[in-house]
């Protein structure tokens, strides 16, 4: 059966978060500078339309207003975020993306074995939104949707895929979380798979357990991280550890896990229109109702993670 909404959904709907966007149009972000309203104003206008488009059209055009919204949202944080001085421009060009291997996919086909991978610099849409965020960018190699699929807890608590490491929304204070840990060496695996855990320490004791029986489950332990706020990621206003997208990778900023995954279904609907229809058949498809309900969860979930890329807010604030 599905679990109902979440603590974590609960911290915004998309109406209060488009209206806290909007709010930011007449005082604009804190170091953007006037000359770059036009350019903000504008995108967020053209974003929240498609967004309101995508609301009223079915899963088979959804993929192309939800991407296309946040294309041009982030054509507005590169203008808000992309410093002065720096001789970057804060105008992007290109999706700065590929989908590999889109062209030999069939009907029936796993789409979550996609690929994708990043291309061209920080002028590109993804590759400023990468360096804005301190994401990796996704090269070389590229990322497969299953792994991406699991960066996203709206769907994957519900529908998980094996062999990928999940986003982990995490108790956090000060500077230290804590996380379920059987032992040391689980500890190490952690830090492999969680790049933000890097110089985290783990420290003696337990503070409980996993699971409703006192004393059973996986024993909770505290990992020191330093300054944990600004190093864990904000998910929908909860710290959040990121998997690395690779082995030895870098992590994704939860806004890009969504950007890829929706630039990656909006090529698929736009090029692949039969593997699509395909893929979101419930009368075909097992995974069908799992691609309807990204694509419900996204109208939510995005525009908050836009709110917090725009106003550089950290988990636990607006």
């Amino acid at each position: 059966m599905l679990a109902m909404v979440r603590f974590f959904e609960m911290n915004g709907d998309r109406q209060t978060a488009w209206r806290a966007i909007r709010l930011t149009r007449s005082t604009l972000p804190d170091g953007t500078a006037e000359s770059r309203r036009a350019l903000y104003s504008s995108a967020l206008e053209q974003a929240e339309q498609q967004f309101r488009a995508a609301a009223s059209v079915g899963p088979e055009s959804r993929p192309l207003n939800l991407f296309y919204g946040l294309s041009q949202a982030g054509r507005a944080i590169a203008a808000a975020r992309t410093p002065d001085g720096q001789a970057v421009s804060p105008i992007v060009s290109g999706h700065g993306l590929k989908v590999h291997e889109l062209d030999a996919l069939r009907p029936g086909d796993d789409i979550f074995g996609l690929q994708v991978r990043g291309e061209g610099g920080r002028d590109t849409s993804f590759g400023r939104l990468a360096w804005l965020t301190g994401s990796d960018s996704l090269q070389p190699g590229g990322v497969a949707l299953a792994a991406v699929w699991m960066m996203l807890p709206e769907v994957s608590l519900d529908f998980p895929i094996e062999g990928h490491h999940p986003a982990q929304l995490v108790d956090a204070d000060g500077d230290s979380l804590r996380l379920p840990v059987p032992d040391d060496e689980d500890a190490d695996l952690l830090r492999a798979a969680y790049p933000q855990l890097g110089p985290a320490e783990l420290t003696d004791g337990t503070f409980g357990y996993t699971g409703n029986t006192p004393g059973e489950g996986t024993p909770v332990r505290r990992f020191h991280l330093p300054d944990a706020q600004q190093t864990l990621s904000n998910y929908r206003g909860s710290p959040a550890l990121m998997p690395a997208w690779r082995e030895g990778g870098g992590h994704l900023d939860p806004l890009l896990a969504w950007w890829v995954m929706l630039y990656a279904l909006s090529m698929l609907a736009r090029y692949r229109p039969v593997e699509w229809t395909r893929a979101i058949d419930v009368d075909k498809s097992p995974r069908a109702v799992w691609l309807e309900q990204l694509l419900d969860k996204a109208l939510d979930a995005v525009p908050l993670q836009l709110y917090i890329a725009l106003t550089g807010a950290r988990p636990g604030t607006r």
